[in-house]
């Protein structure tokens, strides 16, 4: 059984950043942190940016809206400026709010996408250089136009943002978020290079545990991924042997659909996978549904998920 009691994921983006007027005052910058307080939650997961691009002071990767001079939206202007207004003043957003967390007794995960659905040629701040640069990388035989795992520089361009994660950041744990666009190998080709994601989330379980030795603490490496085994394998992702291979600490089965939060959430495979080894289960809520009434819904699925042997 896990010591965490709740878990509580911040995208960084449609109640944060997107919400300040800049110069955003250090005060906002700590709201992710600051409005758990009180609360039973004891780890703030934060997903910085939208995957392609970030929303702190990376060294490995691109900065939310660092290539445009103007915006036709708000939102992307203020996360734009609110971004380079902490920057200007010699602080990384990522930093404050981990150094907020911890001040408060709080862990704190980094959450990091692993695909990008935007298509290759739409220059928007959802788009990395390095997406635009390479369309010959991205998938062409699905209905994503995400990145196509089979390319080594893919699979390099994920790691960095991984590796500076836990050596540069002083974050408890990183999370890998598969569920959001889980397409990666294309149509037919799926089965065979499964092998191969398993042994790129080899590779960033041996970069975690040398940033954890390095800097004597441990350092936690979960994944999102889907609720069912046979969707998992279907995108490619072997979730059974990551798990008994020891290479994540926490799983948590998801699925991106408001509409979708099922009180019978099928992962009792993860259940048991996690007693056979010292992996964590800790199944997702959604925010909101439609339909149906939320407060019931929600506990009725929280309900359904310590029936199922949730840590």
């Amino acid at each position: 059984m896990s010591d965490r009691r709740l878990l509580f994921y911040n995208d960084s983006r449609h109640y944060y950043l997107y919400c300040y007027d800049p110069p955003i005052s250090l005060a906002d910058v700590r709201a992710p942190v600051d409005e758990l307080l009180g609360t039973r939650v004891d780890t703030l997961v934060y997903g910085s940016g939208p995957g392609a691009t970030v929303f702190h002071h990376t060294r490995v990767g691109e900065i939310w809206g660092e290539r445009f001079d103007g915006f036709d939206t708000m939102y992307a202007y203020r996360a734009a400026e609110n971004i380079q207004s902490l920057i200007k003043r010699g602080l990384d957003p990522l930093d404050v709010l981990i150094d907020r967390a911890h001040e408060k007794d709080m862990e704190f995960f980094a959450s990091l996408r692993m695909a990008n659905p935007g298509p290759p040629d739409a220059d928007s701040v959802f788009n990395s250089k390095f997406n635009l640069d390479h369309p010959e990388w991205c998938l062409r035989t699905r209905s994503s136009s995400s990145f196509n795992y089979v390319y080594s520089e893919v699979r390099a361009e994920r790691f960095a943002l991984a590796e500076e994660y836990v050596s540069r950041y002083d974050v408890d744990g990183l999370e890998l978020d598969w569920v959001f666009e889980p397409v990666f190998f294309e149509e037919g080709e799926v089965e065979e290079n499964t092998p191969l994601m398993t042994g790129f989330v080899r590779e960033i379980r041996q970069a975690v545990d040398k940033a954890a030795g390095e800097q004597g603490r441990p350092i936690l490496l979960g994944a999102r991924v889907l609720p069912t085994r046979d969707g998992n394998l279907a995108a490619g992702l072997d979730v059974p042997t990551w798990i008994h291979e020891g290479l994540l600490d926490f799983v948590v089965p998801n699925f991106y659909g408001c509409q979708d939060l099922d009180a019978d959430f099928p992962f009792e495979w993860l259940v048991q996978l996690g007693r056979e080894t010292k992996c964590m289960v800790y199944p997702a809520l959604q925010a909101r549904i439609q339909g149906d009434d939320p407060a019931l819904h929600g506990h009725d699925y929280s309900l359904g998920t310590y029936m199922a042997g949730k840590d």
